[in-house]
C-alpha cells in the first residue's frame, strides 16, 4: 500500500510538501517526506527511511523450503536526495548486523542516461533479506561508475565502470545462494557517443563454498574471463543493452553450480 499527505503551495516562492509517506514493497517498509520548489530550478529535499516489513502470513517452520528469508531486526536504511530536480545528489546508507552499504549518486532524471555518477562501498552485504528472489551473499568491495561526461567541476573524461566485489558466502544457485567468489569488471565508454563502449575486463571467479581454513583450499568451481563491447540501442520502452563478448572458461564445473546442470 501507499499513503501520504500532499500539500501544493501557491506562488513562485512556495514549496510543495509530501508528508507522512508510508509504503510497502515486498519485504521493505518505507517512511519519508519531501519538499519541492514550485519554481525553477525545482529544488528537491527528500528523506526516506527503510526497515524490514513484518510477514503478511504466519512464517513456515525455519529451514523449510517455503520459509521466507526475513531481514534481521536491526536492519535499517536511509536515503536522502537534494538539489535541483534536473541534477539530484543521492546518498544511501544501510546497516544490519555487521553489514553495511554506503553509496553516493548523481541522478539526472530527464537525461538519456539518468544515472550520471555512482560510488558504492559494501561490507558483508546479504542481498536475500531485501527482496524476494535475491540470493544469499556476503558482498564486500566497491563500485565506481561515471556515466556522464559533463559532471560539474570535472574535466571531460572517458565514461567508465569499475566493480571489484568479493563474496564471502558463495553457494549453489538451487540452495538460494550465488556461486560467485569474486567479480572484477572494467568498462569504458566514449565521449563522442555515450551509448557504446568496451568491456576491457570481466572476471568471474566461481565457488560454491567458502575457503576451508583447515585445508587452506578455496573450493573454486571455475573461472570466466571475458572482454568485448556494449551498446545501448533503441529508444523509449524498447531501449536495450546489447553485449558482444569473447569469453574464456577455465576449469568450469557446471554440476557444482546447480543440481539441474
Amino acid at each position: 500500500g501507499l499513503a501520504g499527505r500532499l500539500q501544493l503551495g501557491a506562488g513562485p516562492a512556495a514549496l510543495h510538501r509530501l508528508e507522512g509517506l508510508q509504503a510497502r514493497w515486498d519485504r521493505v517498509l518505507a517512511e519519508g517526506e519531501a519538499t519541492l520548489g514550485a519554481a525553477a530550478p525545482l529544488a528537491l529535499d527528500a528523506a526516506l527511511r527503510l526497515r524490514p516489513a513484518p510477514p503478511v502470513s504466519p512464517p513456515a517452520p525455519e529451514g523449510s523450503a517455503s520459509a521466507p528469508t526475513q531481514a534481521p531486526a536491526d536492519w535499517s536504511a536511509q536515503l536522502t536526495g537534494h538539489g535541483p530536480l534536473a541534477r539530484l545528489q543521492i546518498h544511501a546508507e544501510l546497516a544490519a548486523r555487521g553489514q553495511s552499504l554506503q553509496a553516493d549518486a548523481e541522478v539526472e532524471p530527464v537525461a538519456r542516461q539518468p544515472l550520471a555518477h555512482l560510488q558504492a562501498r559494501l561490507a558483508g552485504l546479504d542481498l536475500a533479506p531485501l527482496a524476494t528472489g535475491l540470493p544469499h551473499t556476503a558482498l564486500t568491495g566497491q563500485i565506481d561508475a561515471r556515466l556522464s561526461a559533463d559532471s560539474p567541476g570535472r574535466a571531460a573524461s572517458p565514461l567508465g565502470l569499475q566493480v571489484a566485489l568479493d563474496n564471502q558466502r558463495p553457494g549453489r544457485l538451487d540452495a538460494g545462494a550465488l556461486p560467485l567468489r569474486r567479480i572484477e569488471l572494467e568498462a569504458r565508454g566514449q565521449l563522442s557517443s555515450i551509448d557504446q563502449g568496451r568491456i576491457e575486463r570481466l572476471r568471474l571467479q566461481l565457488a560454491t563454498a567458502p575457503p576451508d581454513a583447515r585445508q587452506a583450499a578455496r573450493r573454486d568451481t571455475g573461472q570466466i574471463d571475458a572482454e568485448g563491447h556494449w551498446a545501448l540501442v533503441g529508444s523509449g520502452a524498447a531501449r536495450r543493452l546489447d553485449l558482444g563478448l569473447t569469453a574464456r572458461l577455465t576449469a568450469l564445473q557446471p554440476a557444482q553450480l546447480h543440481q539441474a546442470a
